[in-house]
Order: C-alpha cells, then structure tokens, then sequence
C-alpha cells in the first residue's frame, strides 16, 4: 500500500483526494499546512505529496525544497486554484513532478498519482536551469484563468525546461508567437535572441537561407 500525503488547507478537496485515492488502495495522510506536512513526512516518509500552493504559513511552493531536503526525492503535484505562467513555470524549476491547476478531474488526478508513484512519463525529462526572466508582464503577457488556458500555461512551463523541438498549431491570432515568446523567455537559451521568421511572406526559393543561412 502507497502513502499518499496531502497538504492542502481546504476541507472539502482533502476529503475528496481521501476518498478517491484511498478508493484506489493509497495509504492518505493529510495535513492543513506546509509547516505540519513537512512534520508528518518526517515521522512516515510519503511515496507521493499533493501540494497546494497557497497555503497559510509557508507557501506550496517554497516548501518543495523543504520536503526535498528534508525526505529525499519524492514525488510532488502541485495543485493551484490561482495559477499563472508564473506559477506554473516556478512549479516545474523547483522539480515538481506535475502540475494540476483547480478544478481538476478526479480520473486525471488518479493517473497522475499513479504515474508518480509507479513510475512513467513525468516532468523530470527537462533540463533544470535557474532562468527566471520575465514571467508574464508587458505586451506579451498571457492572461487567462480559465482551465484551458491553465493547461496552456502548465504546457509552456514544461516545453520551456526541455531541449527539444516545439510545434505551435493553431488558428491566426490565436496567439502562437506569444506562446512561442514565452517558452523562449523561460528557456535555457533565454540570453539568445528570439528571432520571428514570416515564411508566408518569403518565397520558396529563399525560405532555406533565410532559416540556416548559406555559403557565397
């Protein structure tokens, strides 16, 4: 049987992972605060933590180096009902295993715990870096609440610590660039130049020295 240990101040959602997980088969352990989740931890060491990030004393997320340092790695799911780009960018530089921002659906959380304690595909396929740069203000700021747009955030945070390749689909001015912008602006290449290339409005014929260059 997995320990599962929540911190989170809110009643009713504490009951609501009590009763899910432990429907699940989980060992749950809850606590109201970051200060009486790290005690509890050190006296059972959890398998997983369930970490809100607004929290009376020490916020969820300064408390994950709290719980790293104090239990070992052990994986962390930040859950948020106040999320931002910012948030969820600091969320996944502190080493949060996944990040669920409120209301999140319960077969979703399920499976996040599941990957978390059993092993599977998690956020620890970045880069760590300490990039911090501008998280969401002037002209290019990414404003939403809505819970798309809190997955549209956690989705930046996540391609912004990796090293790999980016495809941005969607509908004109659906905001792709800034997406783009924002992924380079929380990116290990964030010193570099971000540099927007039209290729509508280049011919066929120059569309390849304009991306790679060429030799005279």
């Amino acid at each position: 049987m997995s320990r599962v240990l929540i911190v989170d101040d809110e009643p009713t959602i504490c009951w609501g992972f009590r009763e899910l997980l432990a429907e699940d088969g989980h060992d749950v352990q809850i606590a109201p605060s970051a200060e009486e989740g790290l005690r509890l931890a050190e006296q059972r060491r959890p398998d997983a933590v369930i970490l809100d990030v607004r929290l009376p004393g020490l916020d969820g997320l300064s408390a994950i180096e709290q719980f790293r340092r104090r239990v070992g790695e052990v994986p962390i799911i930040v859950i948020t009902a106040f999320g931002n780009l910012d948030t969820a960018v600091r969320a996944i530089e502190q080493g949060a295993f996944d990040y669920l921002p409120k209301p999140f659906d319960l077969d979703q959380v399920s499976e996040v715990v599941r990957r978390a304690l059993y092993g599977g595909s998690a956020n620890k396929s970045r880069h760590q870096g300490d990039a911090e740069g501008d998280l969401g203000d002037g002209p290019d700021a990414i404003i939403g609440r809505s819970r798309v747009m809190q997955q549209v955030f956690k989705q930046i945070a996540l391609a912004s610590r990796t090293d790999v390749s980016v495809l941005i689909t969607g509908e004109s001015g659906t905001g792709k660039e800034l997406v783009a912008k924002a992924i380079h602006r929380h990116s290990l290449r964030s010193d570099g130049p971000f540099v927007p290339v039209c290729l509508a409005a280049l011919s066929p014929n120059v569309v390849e020295s304009e991306l790679f260059g060429h030799v005279r």
